[in-house]
């Protein structure tokens, strides 16, 4: 038998729970589909947002217009990125959606940044036109 030290635990000195342990991560392994579907790439180009020192990322994301069906029109959705300042950067953006008939996020940048200047420091941030809204086929319902 080993000699206990420091650098051991209980678990690593008890064979029936080292075989447990391995069956559990073996299990957990294998719930695991592996054919999750590619997520879409985005190129993003460097452009300026109007009221913005700063440049930030651009770029659209094409998707279905019938999501479920998956066939016929695609439509483009319009994303803007502003990095975060900091290198040490958190891994999860802060989203901004834009609420109300037709109004997209992205041209809301200039009135938004004041407000997330500080988490803007170790976060990106990501405005998104959703569907209908700003330059992501805006629905125009002139009456």
């Amino acid at each position: 038998m080993v000699a206990p030290n420091r650098y051991t635990s209980a678990h690593s000195r008890n064979p029936k729970m080292n075989r447990l342990l391995l069956g559990a991560a073996l299990l957990l392994a294998a719930c695991t589909s592996g054919t999750e579907a590619p997520r879409p790439a985005i190129t993003l180009a460097t452009c300026r947002l109007p009221g913005l020192e700063a440049s930030a990322r651009c770029g659209t994301l094409e998707v279905w217009e019938d999501r479920e069906s998956r066939t016929g029109r695609k439509i483009s959705l319009n994303i803007a990125v502003i990095p975060a300042r900091a290198r040490a950067r958190e891994s999860d953006p802060l989203v901004v959606l834009a609420g109300g008939p037709g109004q997209g996020a992205v041209s809301l940048a200039a009135q938004v940044m004041p407000l997330f200047a500080r988490l803007n420091d170790a976060r990106d941030i990501l405005l998104v036109d959703q569907r209908g809204t700003g330059n992501s086929n805006p629905l125009d319902c002139d009456e």
